[in-house]
């Protein structure tokens, strides 16, 4: 009895291998099922964001979190446009 060629095993294998990767997208659409949309604790307009994130130090979610409060209670964080 003759054993498959070993040349032969690793091509059937690579063939099961490219079945079974996930793409990155069918990765993050499992992720946002199971934990929910993702929803961001900081400023999405790009000027206010980067004010956001220079305002705590050392720069953490949580530092630019406190220093954005306190920057807002006592002035407006708004570019001027002339």
């Amino acid at each position: 009895m003759e054993h498959p060629r070993p040349r032969h095993q690793a091509q059937r294998y690579a063939k099961q291998m490219k079945q079974t990767a996930p793409s990155a997208e069918d990765v993050l659409d499992r992720l946002a099922a199971y934990y929910g949309p993702q929803c961001p604790d900081w400023p999405t307009e790009p000027f206010q964001f980067l004010v956001w994130w220079n305002c705590g130090y050392p720069a953490s979610d949580a530092a630019c979190h406190n220093g954005w409060k306190a920057l807002n209670a006592v002035t407006s964080v708004n570019r001027r446009r002339s």
